[in-house]
């Protein structure tokens, strides 16, 4: 008989292991079904122990999968560093449809091509040979200035020594490009990995993860970090600012740190890749003294940007239409007939009026531009000379929204139920609207 202790992905579990008795022999690190409670749960093998004086239960079933050992270490430092049950930390580490049996692990085997790549700026050169030469580097790059490029070309490097690469990518919208990416650089097997997979799907790129021996790349958000990992040699964050590495939901945890300590784990090379580096993340690598990429150069060559500056004051210059100026509508009519988009950046932070007068910008922070205050009228007043007139050109997302398709659309009108599958549909491919 061997008495084993468990960690139960299960909620209330507390901060312990419990112990239950299996005639078979059992590996640490075994995904196994046990009973909890009035019901059946999965849980991890974590220690072979001595018979206790307690009363024990057996197991019920004994899966196949079973956590890497470097994954064990990582889920040992969440149970310490995190205040969670270790049953919520446990969970995240076992597969979805782990009692289902699968299709072999050797079926997934992505197409790969190869491209010829440009070649390196000298930005991009002084940066690799950082990366080459330090175990963790944040690589700071201006957008366009080819960090992808930069962190790709030491990844082939990683899997010619026979090691795999780990890519996080910050949301699912991210990750199709730069799966294309990858390919294109890359002459390896490719993995991606996202909540949109399906369950069979994504245990079978844990098993892959599992029994694979040959180097490989795998892509994907935070979720992806819990794979079992055999033999890492590149942890890399993409756009490593962004807000969604940072879990919300019980158990909360910080992606970077967790990716962090994987690379540790495994001994591999950590890459932090952002244009602009989150201020707390910034500060703390700078206090541990983490070297720097900095590059400002554009990979492509001098980008030649174009703009115009409209002034809300001119009335001259909104003869069609008293928000949206002329010259605005004729670059949205140029670009529809181009066959391309417009996005529309609309600043809702704060709501401000002009002075017809003194011809200056009143801002008022504390009030709301929603959809049910078309326009908004505060001022009767100027504040700085008492002056009359104030006029407020400012609208709620919603009234610009439907200008727009008033406008393209040749004055037709539109219902609500029309105009919100309208609102989403161009939200999604068409006209966007941001809020900075």
């Amino acid at each position: 008989m061997t008495y084993i202790e468990v960690s139960i992905a299960a909620p209330f579990t507390g901060r312990k292991f419990y112990t239950y008795e299996s005639v078979d022999t059992i590996d640490i690190g075994t995904i196994v079904q046990i009973p909890f409670g009035t019901k059946k749960s999965l849980g991890i093998v974590r220690n072979i122990v001595k018979k206790p004086t307690f009363k024990t239960k057996p197991i019920q079933q004994i899966t196949p999968l079973i956590v890497s050992a470097k994954s064990l270490q990582l889920l040992r430092w969440m149970e310490h560093f995190y205040p969670y049950d270790f049953g919520e930390i446990t969970n995240l580490f076992i597969p979805q449809n782990a009692l289902t049996k699968s299709r072999s692990a050797s079926s997934v085997r992505p197409k790969v091509t190869a491209t010829i790549q440009p070649k390196l700026t000298k930005d991009q050169t002084e940066a690799l040979q950082i990366i080459q030469s330090n175990q963790h580097v944040l690589l700071h790059g201006d957008t366009g200035t080819g960090k992808t490029r930069v962190y790709l070309d030491y990844a082939n490097s990683v899997l010619a020594q026979g090691k795999s690469v780990l890519i996080l990518t910050p949301e699912i919208g991210l990750t199709p490009q730069l799966k294309q990416t990858i390919a294109a650089a890359c002459p390896y097997p490719l993995h991606v990995v996202h909540s949109q997979n399906t369950p069979a799907y994504r245990k079978l790129i844990w098993q892959t993860a599992a029994a694979n021996t040959e180097p490989a790349v795998f892509v994907g958000p935070r979720s992806s970090l819990f794979l079992p990992y055999q033999n890492l040699g590149l942890v890399v964050i993409d756009e490593a600012h962004d807000n969604s590495y940072k879990s919300m939901q019980s158990p909360k945890y910080n992606a970077v740190y967790v990716a962090a300590q994987l690379a540790k784990v495994h001994k591999a090379h950590f890459i932090q890749s952002t244009a602009t580096p989150n201020v707390a993340d910034y500060a703390a690598i700078q206090n541990h003294q983490v070297p720097i990429a900095r590059m400002t150069t554009i990979a492509v060559g001098p980008i030649k940007a174009s703009g115009q500056v409209i002034d809300l004051r001119d009335k001259q210059l909104f003869t069609k239409h008293r928000l949206i100026a002329d010259e605005l509508l004729r670059a949205i009519e140029d670009a529809l007939q181009n066959g391309e988009q417009t996005m529309l950046l609309l600043i809702a932070v704060a709501v401000h009026v002009l002075c017809s007068v003194m011809r200056v910008a009143i801002y008022v922070p504390a009030l709301r531009a929603d959809c049910h205050s078309p326009i908004i009228t505060i001022l009767t007043k100027c504040p700085a000379m008492f002056a009359i007139k104030p006029t407020t050109p400012q609208a709620s997302a919603q009234r610009v929204v439907r200008l727009i398709y008033y406008i393209f659309r040749q004055g037709q009108k539109v219902s609500n139920k029309k105009f919100k599958a309208y609102f989403l549909r161009h939200v999604l491919y068409g006209l966007t609207l941001m809020y900075p």
